[in-house]
């Protein structure tokens, strides 16, 4: 081997070994953090999860992408690679076994290429292990986590598989006209029969994703009809969903048609069949839904739809959980609700608004530094919308302040809200958790970083170990901090937080779930505590009517449980709502582990 070959194989040695390096240090990470966590059995179903759809996808994508460029391959007889000696101009011959192993390559790359959109190992997780709904829709009499559940993993699969087919095809036409065994020969395409067989058969692929699309398209109809809003009607249950399964049924058929037309060399036929399909399909999904629903073919206009309208409000009353909703005051422990009188407001209500009280304790008092010289520091920003308390016996209004500056101390401030003058209810709680957390917080909204701690003067704090150079070392290498190497504490050996951010914490432990809008701030004695609600969300629940909320659309949106942070920690604890959904119910089934109940939580965000 030349010393260009050798150069060469040492450079892809490396390339891989960094690849495999670095993917080993990231997994070694993630288990410490999930075994700190106590829930290293989630990261195991994230790993296998992954591992079934990517590995899959790759052996699917690399086979499938063998069998196109290996039939590329058959229409080059020969590779000829000129080189020369000395003066001497010589032509060397390919062999036929480096070929195949070129191609056997290039076709591991491009299944390696096409796998890496395939991460939502979330949605193979809930297939595996959904909880069933035990309702049926009656339409095509499916349980309803067939659409929370396996219908998004579905979509994704077909996606995979379209981008694939196009992908490849397009690979192999540019293979076939750098071989000239496609060309252009005046104003007609002139191909070999080994070319166009091949051809062929990517056709006839492409035909059965098209009758794939209209399966899926069936199943869309329930989630999106032709009505207001997207409203599930009549003509979209007797006319679209018969006329969805015609196409699917004909494309099937046609893509046999094509296969067996264009093996044959019967073009025309192929032509023919192709502009039936497209035609039909302008005919029968499109034109002739709106043709039938202007007329009373389907029943009285007025009449026809009333069933179909009572039925999407049953199913969005359930699927917003609507029923649920309680109005009390004070104590929801099922009491009945007191009747609130307009004299009565202004001696129950307190005197300052959360936009007024967040906005006046905007500004840091200002300090005596240790010279006796006075310093106002930086203006603080929000950290947290404005949480509650009960300081000495008064409802307190808790707000949160981080500074701009990275090392300077965040600000608690408690406000008694029932005293009308503001400057005379001020108390700064400073250092809330104790000393294990110093400098405070240890997590909270928007925390980036990592933090480096003793693991004898912090036991409580749930974090990974460096005490092993392989810890130092993976750690290091995943995260990208050489210091890590060198990591040191005086009592005892060190361990590394990381994932401080409440929200991303949070969203590891229970990815599944939709986050509310607000990170929520709770004081219990001299602890204080980050409490975010988590929301059982889904898009593809059908016959519901679908809300924007919070950025997104969704058509079935229930509280699940509230995630509990201790802010000195970074413990999370999840706490489920009294009557937990089917997607609550497979998480608290799969991980119980991650969950607590209510009781055995601190008395101020168990309030």
């Amino acid at each position: 081997m030349r010393a260009r070959g050798w150069l060469l194989l040492a450079v892809t040695l490396a390339v891989v070994l960094l690849l495999v390096g670095r993917t080993a240090t990231v997994l070694y990470v993630d288990l410490a953090w999930f075994a700190a966590m106590g829930a290293p059995s989630l990261f195991w179903e994230q790993v296998l999860d992954r591992a079934l759809l990517q590995g899959g996808a790759w052996l699917v994508g690399s086979g499938f992408a063998f069998a196109n460029l290996h039939a590329v391959r058959r229409t080059i007889l020969t590779v000829a690679v000129p080189s020369r000696v000395a003066n001497i101009e010589l032509t060397a011959m390919v062999p036929g076994r480096r070929l195949l192993s070129a191609t056997i390559i290039v076709a591991l790359l491009v299944g390696a290429v096409l796998a890496i959109p395939l991460t939502n190992w979330e949605d193979l997780a809930l297939v595996r292990h959904g909880v069933p709904f035990g309702e049926i829709e009656g339409i095509f009499d499916r349980d309803l986590g067939h659409y929370v559940y396996w219908l998004p993993l579905e979509e994704a699969l077909y996606l995979w598989s379209l981008v694939s087919v196009v992908a490849v095809t397009a690979l192999v036409l540019v293979l076939y006209a750098l071989t000239r065994s496609l060309r252009l020969e005046g104003r007609r395409i002139a191909a070999s029969s080994h070319v166009r067989r091949h051809l062929s058969v990517l056709g006839a692929l492409v035909l059965l994703l098209l009758a794939w699309s209209y399966r899926l398209d069936a199943f869309d109809l329930l989630q999106q009809g032709s009505g207001p809003d997207g409203q599930f009607l009549r003509v979209d249950h007797r006319v679209t969903l018969r006329m969805d399964a015609v196409l699917a049924y004909g494309s099937a058929i046609a893509a046999l048609i094509i296969l067996r037309t264009g093996w044959a060399g019967q073009l025309r036929a192929a032509f023919v069949t192709l502009t039936a399909v497209l035609v039909a399909a302008v005919l029968l999904r499109h034109a002739a839904p709106v043709v039938l629903a202007r007329g009373d073919t389907l029943g009285d206009p007025a009449r026809r739809d009333l069933d179909y309208v009572a039925s999407r409000a049953l199913y969005s009353r359930r699927a917003f959980d609507v029923d649920a909703i309680r109005m009390t005051v004070g104590d929801s422990s099922g009491a009945a609700p007191v009747p609130t009188r307009i004299a009565s407001l202004a001696a129950r209500t307190s005197l300052w608004d959360r936009t007024t009280l967040e906005r006046t304790v905007g500004e840091p008092p200002p300090v005596t530094d240790r010279s006796a010289r006075v310093v106002r520091p930086a203006r603080n920003m929000d950290a947290a919308p404005m949480g509650w308390t009960v300081a000495n016996g008064h409802l307190s209004a808790l707000l949160l302040h981080r500074p701009t500056g990275a090392k300077e101390d965040w600000r608690a401030v408690v406000l008694d809200v029932t005293r009308p003058v503001l400057r005379d209810s001020t108390i700064d709680v400073a250092g809330t958790g104790g000393a294990e957390a110093d400098p405070w917080p240890l997590v909270g909204p928007g925390m980036q970083g990592e933090r480096l701690l003793d693991a004898a003067v912090a036991p409580e704090v749930p974090a990974a170990s460096l005490a092993s150079r392989t810890s130092r070392l993976a750690h290091a290498w995943a995260l990208r901090n050489v210091s890590l190497l060198h990591a040191d504490t005086a009592a005892a050996p060190p361990v590394l937080v990381t994932y401080r951010d409440v929200r991303e914490r949070v969203r590891r432990l229970a990815p599944v779930f939709a986050q509310g809008s607000d990170v929520v701030p709770v004081q219990d004695g001299d602890r204080l505590y980050w409490t975010l609600h988590l929301y059982s969300a889904s898009d593809r629940y059908p016959l519901s009517q679908r809300w924007q909320i919070a950025g997104r659309v969704y058509a079935y949106f229930k509280l699940a449980a509230t995630a509990v942070v201790d802010a000195a920690t970074g413990r999370v604890l999840l706490v489920s709502v009294a009557h937990p959904d089917p997607l609550m119910r497979t998480w608290m089934t799969r991980w119980p582990a991650l969950f607590t109940p209510v009781s055995a939580l601190p008395a101020a965000p168990r309030q």
